[in-house]
């Protein structure tokens, strides 16, 4: 990629503080993960060695893949890391600099998933920092298109009093509410769970609504979870995006 008007490279010290300045604005909740791996990157970069900084562009994807962010999220971060250095950046620009990234990023995504930092093992569902991810690139689709989210999105929460069970009843009745969840919510919601509430992000129609009622009422039909113990109501989205992260810390909560 072509650039101009570069400026000179900043100091690692430098570097490093206006990268983070850039990289945790969008990833409050999960700073420190993210400050390690940024500060590896500059760390390697400083060296000048190629190999390393192909080594660190790898562990930086494998890294954040396996935390649930998007390639395109960190691929982004990465171009902003060689806008900040200035000429020096070029090295990040490069075809094998790309593939390097999108390799570690692949293997850690998939580990991940394994390994429930992204995908939650008991139930299948989707956890909260993909969660948050879907959201972000919602904001940004509806703020390109000239359209406020909230009148076109919502939240389902889909809530459980299970306290009083013991553990192995619990985790029973959580996988039957996730998959009668998923049944009702397969047409391309993201379904994310949080201890024992899930979180679907759908579209604010009557569909949904629908949804949510017929989840309900379908779920007392199992003896596990009569009494009541599952209820459920839908959420406004917040108009402004930089909401997002304090709006899912009071939703989950």
């Amino acid at each position: 990629m072509f650039r101009r008007n570069r400026r000179p490279q900043p100091t690692t010290d430098a570097l490093l503080s206006q990268w983070l300045t850039v990289v945790l604005a969008g990833s409050r909740g999960d700073s420190l993960r993210v400050e390690d791996a940024c500060r590896d990157v500059v760390e390697a970069f400083a060296t000048l060695d190629e190999r390393l900084v192909a080594g660190s562009l790898t562990r930086f994807g494998r890294q954040l893949g396996a935390q649930g962010w998007a390639l395109v999220d960190i691929t982004r971060w990465i171009t902003e890391l060689a806008d900040i250095a200035g000429d020096a950046g070029a090295v990040l620009d490069r075809f094998d600099s790309g593939v390097a990234l999108a390799h570690g990023w692949a293997d850690g995504y998939m580990q991940g998933a394994q390994s429930g930092e992204c995908v939650d093992g008991l139930t299948g569902l989707v956890t909260m920092p993909v969660l948050r991810l879907r959201l972000r690139q919602i904001y940004e689709q509806c703020a390109a298109l000239g359209v406020p989210p909230e009148q076109v999105y919502c939240l389902v929460v889909v809530d459980t009093d299970l306290h009083d069970r013991p553990p192995l009843e619990r985790e029973a009745a959580m996988v039957v509410v996730a998959e009668k969840t998923r049944e009702l919510f397969r047409s391309g919601e993201t379904v994310a769970i949080k201890d024992g509430r899930i979180l679907v992000l759908a579209s604010r129609t009557d569909a949904t609504r629908n949804a949510l009622l017929d989840l309900l009422g379908g779920v007392k039909i199992y003896p596990l979870l009569s009494g009541g113990c599952v209820f459920g109501w839908l959420e406004d989205l917040p108009t402004g995006g930089e909401l997002l992260d304090t709006y899912l810390l009071d939703v989950a909560a």
